[in-house]
């Protein structure tokens, strides 16, 4: 037998149509969504991340349904090593990527905990269909979990998916109709694109002699995850890096649930697990789940050379199945060296990262000098009309230093001229605030002048009084000017820009 034009047509047209199909169904279906209110944020984490899952979904459904069960499971698990090696890799490399999530925080280790418990599953021979109606349950809880928290995600995020996914178009009878009509072209374009991709790759894998598993684990694989590889590698070129890290995670986690539990519901016995996907695939997957804790939880980000790496490593795992599945004669060579040189040598690295890491934490941990504010002084910067009800601006500017000093190794201490409601003396949300002993015009600048003669380590001073800030370049306190720390406090998200002088 062998592969002729018509086959491959056929496999390029089905890859084609999957991937135009996921972009129709979930433009479609966002701005379905949008029209009735649903928030950008949430739509981001379920109808786009969902969406581009749905190749790798109606391939494997339809698959298990034709009976080819190899192809199915090695679709889900050769996806889910793509996304973490493959286009987390490339997206790194496009611009590093820093992750400011907290669902993410929580999705990398919720992710490894379904890997292993896909792998204990599968140990008997099947995931059998009780055991797929657990996992489509499980993304179901999920999802609402996450529409649940996504109402408390902080608001740069929450712009981040608002610039992605964008606002509700107008309504009418005519948008309606138009939306519906892409999100019925979407689901037909997918369900033609997954009958013509299937029909190609079990030709494909019968005219090379290898398994539908290894066809599923590296073309359909690849194929299928064309649409999550465009929207995170586009969302790290335009800077929107939360979308490029969720967009993978999520679809890793829906693989797992909803595409390989709704193969083993649809499938009279459930989705077989050959011994091929038990000793390779995946433990494979599961790894590639862990060695992603040390990349998140250090920092928070994925620098270009742990991208390279990523990629590098994708591309010795394809490698290595491909010539297990030819029987090469270089196999146990490319064996060797992964297991005795280049594997050591990746653990080695994640661990000394690791570490050096979380010591740099540690560190940044302890605190170390005093940022002091004249509250008064800052807030007639911010110049937002705060006389008018200072109790209001002071309460804002205490929330913007709040957020300001987590993470960061200086004490935060707030003076102000008089006690406002609601902001007690004290420590106030991470912060210090302290009020002015007596009243008068410069009893503010006294008092923190009194305060800096009873605070310890280096001390800095955010005032652009020039008379207090002689006092306290006189006590070895730096000085930085309101304006300078306003312009730092909205370029990190907290705040409000001080104007232009004049």
């Amino acid at each position: 037998m062998r592969l002729d034009a018509v086959d491959i047509v056929l496999l390029l047209a089905g890859l084609a149509l999957l991937v135009a199909g996921a972009e129709l169904l979930v433009r479609g279906a966002s701005r379905l969504a949008l029209a009735l209110g649903v928030s950008p944020l949430v739509i981001g984490l379920t109808v786009v991340a969902f969406g581009t899952s749905a190749p790798e979904l109606v391939v494997s459904v339809g698959g298990a349904l034709d009976g080819r069960a190899a192809l199915a499971l090695g679709n889900v698990v050769g996806s889910n090593v793509f996304n973490t090696l493959g286009i987390l890799g490339v997206s790194a490399l496009v611009g590093g990527l820093v992750v400011h999530q907290k669902l993410v925080r929580f999705d990398v280790p919720l992710v490894i905990g379904v890997s292993a418990l896909v792998l204990l599953l599968a140990l008997d021979g099947a995931v059998g269909r009780v055991e797929g109606g657990v996992l489509v349950a499980g993304i179901v809880a999920y999802t609402a979990w996450g529409v649940a928290v996504s109402r408390r995600e902080q608001a740069d995020v929450r712009a981040e998916y608002a610039a992605a996914v964008g606002e509700a178009p107008p309504g009418s009878a005519r948008r309606w109709w138009a939306d519906l009509g892409l999100v019925a072209a979407g689901l037909g374009a997918l369900a033609l694109g997954a009958r013509w991709l299937v029909d190609g790759a079990v030709t494909l894998a019968e005219v090379a002699g290898v398994s539908e598993l290894v066809i599923g684990v590296t073309i359909v694989a690849v194929g299928t995850s064309l649409p999550e590889l465009a929207t995170s590698v586009l969302a790290a070129v335009r800077g929107q890096r939360d979308i490029a890290v969720g967009n993978v995670v999520g679809s890793n986690l829906f693989n797992l649930t909803a595409v390989l539990g709704g193969a083993a519901l649809v499938s009279p016995g459930g989705v077989a697990v050959a011994d091929a996907a038990l000793r390779l695939d995946l433990p494979v997957m599961l790894a590639v789940a862990v060695a992603c804790l040390p990349v998140f939880f250090t920092g928070y980000a994925i620098e270009r050379w742990e991208g390279g790496l990523f990629v590098g490593l994708y591309l010795a795992y394809t490698t290595y199945v491909v010539l297990a599945a030819v029987r090469h004669a270089g196999l146990d060579e490319l064996r060797l060296a992964m297991l005795g040189f280049v594997l050591p040598l990746v653990a080695v690295t994640l661990v000394v990262v690791a570490g050096r890491e979380l010591h740099r934490a540690r560190r940044a941990a302890r605190p170390s000098g005093w940022l002091v504010v004249d509250g008064n002084n800052v807030m007639g910067a911010r110049a937002d009309g705060w006389w008018r009800d200072p109790a209001a601006a002071a309460g804002r500017l205490a929330g913007d230093l709040q957020a300001y000093a987590r993470g960061r190794p200086q004490r935060v201490l707030l003076v102000l001229d008089r006690p406002h409601p609601g902001l007690g003396e004290g420590t106030n949300g991470g912060i210090e605030v302290r009020y002015a002993r007596r009243r008068g015009r410069d009893a503010a600048d006294d008092r923190i002048v009194e305060l800096l003669d009873e605070l310890d380590g280096p001390l800095e001073v955010v005032t652009s009084d020039r008379e207090l800030a002689r006092r306290c370049r006189s006590r070895g306190a730096t000085v930085i000017g309101a304006r300078t720390f306003l312009d730092e406090l909205a370029q990190e998200g907290g705040g409000t820009r001080a104007p232009a002088p004049g």
